[in-house]
């Protein structure tokens, strides 16, 4: 690759500003809070409610074993 072609394929690649990147971090951190709070609720749930969604103690014991950035 050419110096010159080197050069016209970097000016392509966008980098993106401060404030995009500090609001995709903010975006991040509100789901994983979301995901917290409802897996804390789930966890408060009884049998019976459990049983109603369709989910076993073992469904959601693996469900809060997972950290909150997985889904």
């Amino acid at each position: 690759m050419t110096l010159r072609a080197f050069l016209l394929r970097s000016q392509a690649i966008a980098v993106p500003s401060p404030l995009d990147v500090m609001e995709v971090v903010a975006e991040h951190l509100m789901h994983w809070q979301e995901t917290y709070r409802q897996r804390k609720h789930l966890a408060s749930l009884d049998d019976v409610a459990l049983k109603d969604i369709g989910l076993s103690r073992a469904d959601v014991a693996a469900e809060l074993r997972k950290p909150v950035w997985r889904r």
